[in-house]
């Protein structure tokens, strides 16, 4: 979710223990603030699996990724 609870369905990923991935979104859907906010991964069924939040000091560096 982003800070409005909008969604965005994302391609099926397997990503192993340790490794990363780039996610891209498209716009249309979920999008980050530069105010902060938190992030929530749900399975298929709706399931929070994951989550991340960022403070408004990471968004403020425009053009760097946040590591989680």
């Amino acid at each position: 979710y982003g800070t409005a609870d909008k969604k965005e369905v994302l391609p099926s990923l397997e990503i192993a223990p340790g490794a990363a991935a780039q996610v891209v979104l498209s716009g249309n859907g979920a999008q980050l603030s530069n105010k902060g906010g938190t992030i929530s991964l749900l399975d298929k069924n709706g399931v929070k699996v994951h989550g991340v939040s960022y403070t408004k000091k990471q968004a403020r560096k425009e053009g760097w990724s946040i590591v989680f």
